[in-house]
């Protein structure tokens, strides 16, 4: 069941008896509220009865009180809440969507599951309800197990996809893929490269970039690499993890070229070169500097000059939102004690040995 929005109500400016109504179901609610969260339903259910008869005009107040009679075992009396909700405010997707959970857990209804159906369907048509909320709510079991309503809830599957530009590639050409999802904000997107990597790619930089997906975010992870010698294998399989949801992208082909005599050693791929940087750089202060192993992680601002004492080869790393730079990071292999500089506007902001 989703989460219901926070109870909002303006009495400003009301006449003295409209004024005392709604203080009195102001008083109500809170009093439910507490209740609830003491675990006490139906002392809930009560207050917020007398709520909305203080103030039958409010759908919040209404829904709240759908919330409270479900908690407290009347899924019935919840589906005629949220129905006095959704007359007040049509078409409200918190509504639609607690009424469709509630449907299912209630008795009185004969088609139950088909009326939930049509719910679920109009919450996720306004586009403000989480699909990967429905794909996983237990409380819409009945119809993911019921063949004529299985296909109305979303697929507990995280959406995500691959796109390779080019399968074969020259000795120093770039070479680039892109990982993207749809997930949560607040969730961080997770990629593990199952398969064997590739020995002849050099990382030279990583760009995370989200965008709005609906109530979602799409995150899109484009890894650049430079081929370093011949070889011709697959990359992949992925698997991309996030919102307790998982995808699994196949295997992609790749070719790469050099002329004939050449040989080159294998470069294994580093440790975290398909991590996205905002789950890599999560314990990096900014501006700062940490060290994992033999390798040093720099976080910066745009446009801050990093030097890293000896480095030949740096990762740089991007955080991009809607295609502005949020903050940059960088990447190399170090010895102890080397000295790291983050400088802006010719002035050290930072300096250290991490």
């Amino acid at each position: 069941m989703r989460l219901i929005l926070g109870l909002l109500l303006l009495a400003s400016g009301c006449e003295a008896p409209r004024f005392e109504r709604f203080s009195d179901a102001l008083s109500d609610y809170e009093q439910a509220r507490a209740a609830l969260d003491g675990g006490r339903a139906a002392e809930a259910v009560q207050a917020l009865e007398r709520a909305t008869r203080s103030d039958p005009a409010s759908p919040e107040l209404w829904l709240w009180l759908g919330a409270a009679r479900a908690e407290a075992g009347d899924a019935d009396g919840a589906v005629v809440a949220a129905t006095e909700a959704l007359a007040r405010r049509p078409g409200w997707a918190e509504a639609l969507y607690n009424r469709a959970c509630w449907r299912l857990a209630g008795a009185s209804e004969a088609d139950a599951r088909q009326l939930s159906g049509a719910d679920l369907q109009a919450a996720l048509a306004t586009g403000v309800i989480d699909p990967l909320t429905a794909a996983t709510d237990p409380d819409l079991q009945a119809l993911r197990d019921d063949p004529a309503t299985a296909a109305l809830v979303p697929v507990a599957a995280l959406p995500a996809g691959i796109e390779v530009r080019d399968a074969t590639v020259f000795l120093g050409s770039e070479w680039t893929v892109t990982l993207w999802a749809n997930h949560r904000a607040a969730d961080p997107l997770e990629v593990r490269l199952d398969g064997t990597p590739p020995q002849h790619l050099q990382p030279l930089r990583v760009v995370e970039e989200w965008s709005e997906a609906g109530p979602l975010r799409r995150t899109e992870l484009r890894f650049a690499f430079q081929a370093t010698g011949a070889e011709e294998t697959t990359i992949g399989p992925w698997t991309l993890s996030a919102s307790g949801l998982r995808a699994t992208l196949e295997p992609v082909p790749l070719r790469l070229l050099a002329p004939e005599g050449h040989t080159a050693p294998p470069r294994p791929l580093p440790e975290g070169a398909f991590t996205a940087p905002s789950v890599r750089f999560a314990e990096v202060p900014e501006p700062g500097a940490v060290r994992q192993g033999a390798t040093v992680l720099v976080r910066a601002a745009p446009g801050d000059a990093v030097v890293m004492d000896g480095a030949t080869e740096m990762v740089r790393h991007e955080v991009r939102e809607a295609g502005i730079v949020r903050w940059v990071g960088f990447s190399a292999t170090l010895p102890p004690d080397t000295a790291v500089r983050i400088r802006r506007a010719g002035a050290t902001l930072w300096e250290g040995t991490p």
